[in-house]
């Protein structure tokens, strides 16, 4: 079964925001959290975006990359952030996630995608990965799915191949 890249946030596309400094070039890591927040509505399956989180003490230094965190639904999602363009009236920064972020319910449709067509079209099909709402894992961490197919329950397990939330089935 060939991979699925899922869409899910700024894991599949590093993102290039804008740091607007007030007064010359300065940190401001009010826009920072702001901005990384917004950049990420509508990638993550639906799940409720919280608050984000930038350390307050950085350094304007072309290439610094430092980590914040972004609450989805409740959960701290870590981003690694690099400063670009420093020198330039308006400071440029790319974020991207420090690990892979895959909301369940993506996992549990490239399963159900997968499945053999004879067995997918059966009505008594489940697919199960857990309680968590959101994977927020490395690359090489197994993610276990239970299909029960008429009463019967089968494992499957699915490895995440990298932090843009690539994931594949074991065989």
């Amino acid at each position: 079964m060939r991979p699925m890249r899922w869409i899910v946030m700024v894991a599949l596309l590093s993102l290039s925001l804008l740091l607007v400094a007030c007064g010359g070039n300065e940190y401001d890591a009010g826009t920072v959290e702001k901005n990384l927040r917004a950049s990420q509505v509508g990638k993550v399956g639906g799940l409720p975006l919280g608050k984000a989180t930038c350390p307050k003490d950085v350094t304007l230094t072309e290439g610094f990359t430092f980590e914040c965190t972004l609450l989805i639904d409740g959960t701290p999602a870590p981003y690694t952030v690099t400063l670009t363009n420093v020198k330039a009236d308006m400071v440029h920064f790319e974020a991207e996630p420090a690990k892979a972020i895959i909301p369940s319910a993506s996992v549990v449709k490239y399963v159900t995608d997968n499945l053999n067509p004879s067995l997918a079209r059966r009505l008594k099909t489940d697919v199960t990965c857990g309680e968590e709402k959101l994977f927020i894992v490395d690359p090489g961490t197994k993610i276990g799915c239970i299909v029960t197919i008429d009463g019967q329950q089968n494992q499957v397990s699915l490895v995440v191949k990298n932090t843009q939330g690539l994931v594949q089935i074991e065989k």
